[in-house]
């Protein structure tokens, strides 16, 4: 429980948006909520989408762990594993249980009235569950936990949820899709750091890159 306390301005919005999804989920049809979000666009909004959705990629969760790795190799190591079981998982249900789930672009192919941003070509298969909302929760998950604080835990839900929310507006996903995205993204982190968090006990896990260079030096 501590480490829900110490973190209650993350978690508590995380568990409001489990809530709050699940009756969205149940309570509207994903074409209609896919369409509330699709509906409303701007210029800007497309030009800052279309780039900010790459928080979610792996690529720069794996940029993220290895800005760590300069301050302590333990939490790097844990942000790796977290990255590696929510990689697993995510594509294990794209690729081999929901493999015919198919994306906002193919399944509403017959209705003319899709926002599509300006050269941005959306994917049209394997679209349950998001990675880049399992991603992106998965990463703010951890770092609100290694950076606890009213401000950042906030901070932190909020940038998840754009990423969650961008899915959507660029056509390459349906809510569903990002709520258990989402949801993964959360289990993985806490399932791996909970359970490797007093494991490595090795002084060096106490160290990282900058520490070795200046004990060289």
């Amino acid at each position: 429980m501590f480490i829900f306390k110490k973190n209650i301005f993350f978690f508590a919005p995380c568990i409001l948006f489990i809530l709050l999804g699940a009756w969205l989920n149940i309570e509207f049809s994903q074409k209609e909520f896919f369409y509330a979000i699709n509906h409303h666009h701007t210029p800007m909004v497309d030009s800052f989408l279309r780039y900010y959705t790459n928080v979610g990629d792996g690529y720069f969760f794996l940029f993220i762990i290895m800005l760590i790795s300069l301050y302590s190799f333990r939490n790097a190591i844990i942000g790796f594993a977290i990255f590696a079981l929510q990689g697993i998982l995510i594509q294990g249900l794209k690729q081999i249980v929901f493999p015919d789930h198919i994306r906002p672009w193919l399944a509403l192919s017959a209705d003319k009235n899709i926002h599509l941003v300006p050269d941005f070509h959306p994917f049209v298969n394997n679209s349950f569950p998001s990675g880049h909302s399992a991603t992106a929760f998965c990463m703010f998950t951890f770092l609100s936990i290694l950076n606890p604080g009213k401000s950042s835990g906030l901070l932190y839900f909020m940038l998840a949820l754009l990423v969650v929310y961008s899915r959507i507006y660029l056509v390459q996903h349906f809510f569903i899709d990002t709520y258990f995205g989402a949801i993964i993204g959360i289990l993985c982190t806490l399932i791996i750091y909970l359970s490797l968090r007093n494991r490595l006990n090795a002084s060096w896990a106490n160290k990282g890159l900058l520490t070795l260079k200046s004990a060289k030096a």
